[in-house]
């Protein structure tokens, strides 16, 4: 399964998890949300803080095997965790939506997320497979897992124009 399909299920999983915590809330508190736009706001924290949870994944990215990374091939920081969940709920959705009806380049809005926030969405399996050839090459760790996740994103999207 391609990592961007991977990633919209992983949206609609963390989703649809957030949807039940506020309808259960809403149960207890039936007038929680009733000309409370702060409150409101308040809600949707817990949203744009969704891949703090297990340090580089959101409940959804743990389920179906992915988690980001950043331009060292580590584990982000909580302030790059929380810009990237901001941008890519925002900007980042758009250019997935407008790569996906529009003109079909997914390569772009991945490419924009990685040169706007370092960060890297990609498959554990994948990962492995790549580290592992990576730290058989010369060179920095980090820049040859770049080139290689890079090489391999690129035969995945652009092998079906």
């Amino acid at each position: 399964m391609k990592i961007s399909t991977k990633r919209a299920l992983a949206l609609l999983i963390d989703s649809f998890i957030f949807g039940i915590a506020v309808a259960i809330l809403q149960l207890f508190f039936p007038d929680m949300l009733k000309g409370k736009g702060l409150l409101l706001i308040l809600l949707f924290i817990p949203f744009f803080c969704r891949d703090i949870v297990f340090a580089n994944a959101s409940l959804g990215k743990r389920l179906l095997g992915i988690c980001i990374y950043d331009s060292e091939w580590k584990r982000p920081s909580f302030i790059k965790l929380i810009l990237r969940s901001f941008g890519t709920a925002t900007v980042g959705f758009a250019l997935m939506w407008k790569s996906k009806f529009a003109d079909g380049n997914t390569l772009s809005a991945i490419d924009w997320e990685f040169n706007k926030f370092g960060t890297r969405v990609i498959d554990k399996k994948v990962f492995k497979e790549l580290e592992e050839v990576a730290k058989t090459q010369n060179g920095d760790f980090a820049k040859n897992m770049t080139e290689l996740y890079s090489l391999y994103l690129r035969d995945m999207y652009l092998k079906q124009k």
